[in-house]
Order: structure tokens, then C-alpha cells, then sequence
């Protein structure tokens, strides 16, 4: 991610920071875009790890953290900073991926 000054860091970067900053530790969990981006990884990364992994568990996740994601794309695509667009694009990129390949047979257009 970047944002203005020349500020720059990988979202893990930043999730760090967010996490062990003790005097601001309760006010970042009560952030709903911070608390919805921890909640979608968890669920997403608890998904990858079981043996058979449920698709609606997976769907939630995804949805979950899709508007945290969707927010550096624009903010990205508005700024016209592609570094910002391109870090976000792999995670659209398999949600649409996994959206095509995990539709209900008969729903939607053909």
C-alpha cells in the first residue's frame, strides 16, 4: 500500500504495526475495516487449513474481506498508482476465479 508523503508498506507490515501499538490496541479492534480485514483472513486462512474446506466458509471470508481489498483498488485507481491497483488485483483475480468455479449449476446466465 501507499498513501500520501512517500508512505509505503506491505499490508502484513501494517497489520503489525496496527496490532502492537498498546496505547491504540482497542481502538484499532473497534475499527469496523480493520476488524472486518482480521475477521475475512482469519476465516480464509482457517478455510486453506481444513482437511476439506467448506465453500460457504470460504464465500464468507472472501466476501468479508472483499471490501477492505476493494477499497485499495479504488483508492489505487483513483490516484492513479498502480503499485496500489497491482496489489490488489491476485486477491480479485481468485475471487472471481473462485466465484466462476463455484457457482450453483443453473443459477445466473448461462
Amino acid at each position: 500500500m501507499e498513501w500520501g508523503g512517500g508512505n509505503s508498506a506491505f499490508v502484513f507490515q501494517s497489520e503489525v504495526q496496527i496490532f502492537t501499538q498498546s496505547e491504540s490496541w482497542r481502538d484499532n479492534f473497534a475499527h469496523p475495516i480493520i476488524l472486518a480485514g482480521l475477521i475475512g483472513q482469519l476465516i480464509l486462512l482457517f478455510a486453506a487449513f481444513k482437511k476439506t474446506p467448506s465453500r460457504k466458509l470460504t464465500w464468507a471470508g472472501i466476501l468479508i474481506l472483499s471490501p477492505v481489498v476493494l477499497l485499495i483498488f479504488l483508492a489505487g485507481a483513483l490516484s492513479l498508482n498502480w503499485k496500489m491497483v497491482l496489489s490488489a488485483f491476485p486477491f480479485l483475480t481468485l475471487a472471481v476465479m473462485f466465484w466462476r468455479n463455484n457457482r450453483k449449476p443453473g443459477a445466473g446466465v448461462a
